[in-house]
């Protein structure tokens, strides 16, 4: 799963955002369970 959360950190790093190892296995979660349940719309709000 590191690579997967490595991986995160680059796609938030080319968005302009800076994202812990933490905060991108978080993302990482809220994009798997997306696709896992298509009735419901994950949102994520990061300040």
């Amino acid at each position: 799963m590191s690579e997967k959360i490595q991986e995160t950190q680059e796609k938030l790093k080319d968005l302009g955002y800076f994202a812990s190892e933490n905060l991108a296995k978080i993302v990482l979660l809220f994009e798997a369970s997306g696709k896992r349940d298509k009735r419901s719309i994950p949102t994520l709000l990061l300040q």
